[in-house]
């Protein structure tokens, strides 16, 4: 996690009994980057904190990017 959050890579974190899998992305500070996740969803994570997630329809264009 460390090392994902100063390259600006990329993270699993593992629930081990459901076995849900959340994939964490650490984005650039970047001007494209910041105008990309601009659009970010806050939503509750466990009760009293809330995290931010970009929306599905970026993380599918996200990837198609990556994948090109």
């Amino acid at each position: 996690m460390r090392e994902a959050v100063l390259t600006s890579g990329q993270f699993n974190i593992v629930h081990l009994r459901s076995g849900l899998k959340i994939d964490v992305y650490i984005n650039p500070d970047t001007p494209y980057d910041r105008t990309r996740m601009a659009p970010r969803q806050r939503l509750p994570l466990s009760p009293g904190m809330d995290a931010y997630f970009a929306r599905p329809e970026d993380v599918i264009l996200a990837r198609s990017c990556r994948a090109s």
